[in-house]
Formats: C-alpha cells, sequence, structure tokens
C-alpha cells in the first residue's frame, strides 16, 4: 500500500471567480447564493454588502481571500499478490490484483476550492484534477 500526499498550510489567494459572482455586473449575470447573505435593512450583520449599482462595487477586496491550505491525497495504491502455492494450483507463476486512486481527495477551507489551481477570474484551458479509479490484475503464466 502506499500513499501520496501533498499539503500547504498558510498563505492566501484571492477567488477572482467568486469574487465576480458576488457583484452586481450586468443584467442576466449569475450570482452566487452567498448574495443572499447581503446587507438588506438597518441591524443585518453580514460581510456582504448591500447590491446596488454603484462604482467600486465590483472592486478587488479582502473579502476574496481565501485561506490556501489545503490536504490533499493525490495517489492511493493497494495491491496483493497470490501465495506462490495457490497460484501455481491455478497453473501461473504469479497472480496479483491491484487498485489505485488518482486525485482521491482534497480537503480546503473553501468547499468546492482548489488552492493548487488559478482563481484570477480568467477562464483557462486547464481543467480540474479529476479522480480516477483503477483496478488490474496481473497473471503470469
Amino acid at each position: 500500500m502506499s500513499v501520496l500526499v501533498s499539503y500547504s498550510y498558510g498563505g492566501q489567494y484571492y477567488d477572482g471567480n467568486y469574487a465576480g459572482l458576488m457583484n452586481m455586473g450586468s443584467p442576466g449575470t449569475a450570482w452566487s447564493s452567498d448574495i443572499l447573505k447581503r446587507w438588506q435593512k438597518p441591524g443585518d450583520i453580514t460581510n456582504v454588502p448591500r447590491v446596488q449599482v454603484s462604482s467600486g462595487q465590483d472592486a478587488a477586496s479582502s473579502r476574496f481571500l481565501l485561506d490556501g491550505s489545503y490536504l490533499n491525497i493525490k495517489n492511493i495504491s493497494l495491491g496483493y499478490s497470490l501465495d506462490p502455492k495457490v497460484s501455481k494450483r491455478l497453473y501461473l507463476s504469479d497472480v496479483r490484483f491491484f487498485t489505485s486512486i488518482d486525485n482521491a481527495y482534497i480537503l480546503t477551507a473553501k468547499k468546492g476550492g482548489d488552492p493548487q489551481q488559478g482563481f484570477d477570474g480568467n477562464v483557462g484551458s486547464s481543467y480540474p484534477p479529476y479522480r480516477t479509479v483503477t483496478f488490474g490484475l496481473t497473471l503470469k503464466l
């Protein structure tokens, strides 16, 4: 069994995509559901300002600085070889079962976030890492 883990502790990153979903934008612009937590009336306690058309509403803000700490389980590999005596009864010299999981899990401060990726608000040509599960069987005659 082997496990490959990467981690980073501390630091922050600016989530430009989230910032874009939290400003007025133009008609038809999608908003984050967090906009429902916006300030609406005196006495409201929130860190989301009211929605209004004004200059500076969509300015960069420290509200969009997120904790960049993460723990990423990149790979888990498991394998098992049958006892040689059992393999010989099957008329084989070796029988091995194995499985591997790539990008198994990432734990971050923001659900769905991945501090390893770019969050500058631009649509890039990169894809987020996807989880791959592989199973296999090796038979040697």
